[in-house]
């Protein structure tokens, strides 16, 4: 793309209130326009990166097996009502009424309009678990839109709803998608961390929260004191059988082996309510309590919840309970979402005096079923509160819950109703797609401007031809250049304008172009090109023969 036929809106400076750095720059690079407060259009710039930032979400949607839909962004009033949410929502609903006066909402989420969909389209439980998911806008009325698309009156969503015939196949899915998020942000670049979160005006039992760090510098402090920690262990180490018989009880464990109880996984045994499976182990850290009301949740535990004694387990287990463990457990397993993130962790080897150290998941255990189990207490909300300053300055980019059957029960299930009296279990997901793009920016960026990684910048590489007009060697050098790259199938931006080399630079930092090749008269003589890597800030010279072999090669892993 050449700039003479390009779009470039960059401006010098923005108005004093727009107060995030990722407000700031989006404006400055072109990527958005204000038409009024909260509401923004996406210009040429902008929409590139959305684009490819929606292609990168579809692909991990399709690849657990989601359907891509599209649902209106009217929706009947007479729906909501029905859910109770219309009165509940407030003054955020947008509210309008059409020539017939019938009254309509614009959607700020999806969950009773799919529920109809489903329930009136499927006629077959044989049909579930189905997955579908729509890439659209949604609306909100905020009282004080601000920081840009971070709380935006309009903005763009992928939001997913799952639909399962019991409980089972509902956390499964939950899970799939809590692993699938975490894909998606990883692939973005982002530093980002997930918590347990209230349920709120959605509704159901089980939430969690993805949360983008938007502080850059403590992004680095964070992550540095994370390396230094002995407990957060990356190197896989091979499994090994202690035997011990003056260690009592985990504290014992952890004093004697002087390891924090961060590394320690326990079991906790309980009853089932289903005679083909008597026991549930539920594992979790042994910092960790259990939340009762949280396990009581789970459709296969018995209610209310009857946690096993030690002569139980002697009697069952012919353990003590302090030598449980995941390795060779005989009964069913069931895994807290944060137990699951621990590596070369030491528990139990379901031998009396023996313990495994150095265990991890699906090297030496099977796990299956992964689920929220922990209590968190109001006034000590993990990284809410021990880490303060890391939540408060996040930005919340997904959300995921389990809703059970609270919108099934209340819309009409005639259909599939006839042959199973029972109501549908459900789940939604939801990612801020137009919040991924300022928490990027927050986190991805210098005095000069944006640093977009490859797989999502609006161009891969820009050229900046020197005195383009007024040398005839630069002129043809570049053109040939531009035309090589274009025909590799490489994104490129030619700057061909007749301004200053300085502007230029300014420009193609600004918005942020991961490669820029620099063509002078001066390289020339020595048949080489400048090449910067707007990412790692090197600058490098290259034969002008070969600049488009090595361009992809740097770009190969991308393409």
């Amino acid at each position: 793309m050449r700039i003479s036929q390009y779009y470039l809106a960059t401006l010098k400076e923005v108005s004093s209130d727009t107060e995030s750095i990722s407000h700031q720059l989006m404006l400055r690079s072109g990527m958005i326009y204000k038409v009024a407060s909260g509401l923004y259009s996406w210009l040429p710039t902008g929409l590139r990166v959305l684009k490819k930032i929606k292609k990168i979400i579809r692909y991990e949607m399709n690849k657990i097996g989601a359907i891509e839909i599209l649902m209106p962004i009217m929706h009947p009033r007479s729906l909501w009502k029905k859910s109770g949410r219309y009165n509940e929502y407030g003054l955020e609903l947008f509210k309008l009424t059409d020539r017939r006066n019938k009254e309509f909402i614009l959607s700020p989420t999806n969950e009773e309009l799919i529920t109809q969909i489903i329930c009136h389209e499927i006629n077959n439980y044989k049909k579930f678990p189905m997955n579908f998911y729509q890439i659209y806008s949604k609306f909100r009325d905020e009282i004080r839109p601000k920081y840009g698309m971070i709380r935006a009156k309009e903005f763009i969503m992928k939001d997913a709803y799952s639909f399962h015939t019991n409980q089972e196949s509902l956390e499964d899915s939950y899970h799939i998608m809590y692993q699938t998020y975490n894909i998606i942000f990883k692939r973005l670049n982002l530093n980002f961390f997930c918590l347990p979160a209230e349920t709120g005006r959605i509704g159901g039992c089980i939430s969690h929260e993805f949360l983008a760090y938007c502080n850059q510098t403590y992004i680095k402090n964070y992550f540095n004191k994370k390396k230094l920690n002995n407990n957060n262990v990356s190197k896989i180490n091979k499994l090994r059988l202690v035997e011990d018989k003056n260690v009592r009880n985990m504290s014992d464990l952890s004093k004697k082996f002087n390891v924090h109880k961060k590394r320690i996984l326990k079991i906790i045994l309980v009853h089932s309510n289903n005679k083909a499976i008597p026991f549930i182990g539920l594992a979790l850290r042994d910092d960790h309590i259990l939340d009762i009301n949280k396990a009581e949740q789970l459709y296969l535990v018995k209610k209310p919840l009857k946690i096993l004694s030690n002569n139980e387990i002697n009697l069952h287990f012919k353990i003590h309970i302090n030598y449980l463990g995941p390795i060779n457990l005989k009964c069913l397993l069931i895994v807290d979402y944060y137990a699951i993130l621990m590596k070369n962790f030491i528990s139990g080897a379901n031998i009396n005096n023996k313990y495994f150290f150095d265990i991890n998941w699906y090297r030496d255990v099977a796990v299956k079923w992964v689920t929220d189990l922990r209590y968190i207490e109001k006034k000590n909300i993990t990284i809410k509160n021990k880490d303060s300053h890391a939540y408060s300055k996040s930005i919340e980019i997904g959300h995921i819950f389990q809703l059970g059957d609270k919108y099934t029960k209340v819309i009409s299930l005639s259909n599939i109703k006839k042959n199973c009296h029972k109501n549908l279990f459900m789940g939604c997901y939801g990612i801020g797609i137009s919040r991924l793009i300022s928490a990027y920016i927050e986190q991805h960026h210098d005095d000069h401007g944006i640093i977009w990684n490859q797989e999502i910048a609006p161009f891969h590489v820009a050229i900046i031809p020197i005195h383009l007009h007024r040398s005839e060697k630069v002129k043809q050098v570049s053109e040939k250049i531009y035309y090589q790259l274009c025909n590799s199938n490489i994104e490129v931006l030619f700057d061909d304008r007749f301004i200053r080399p300085g502007v230029m630079f300014s420009d193609i930092e600004l918005i942020g172009i991961p490669h820029i090749l620099i063509i002078s008269e001066n390289n020339l003589k020595t048949q080489q090109i400048e090449h910067k890597n707007r990412i790692t800030g090197q600058v490098y010279k290259v034969s002008a023969l070969c600049i488009t072999d090595y361009i992809l090669k740097i770009l190969k892993k991308k393409f």
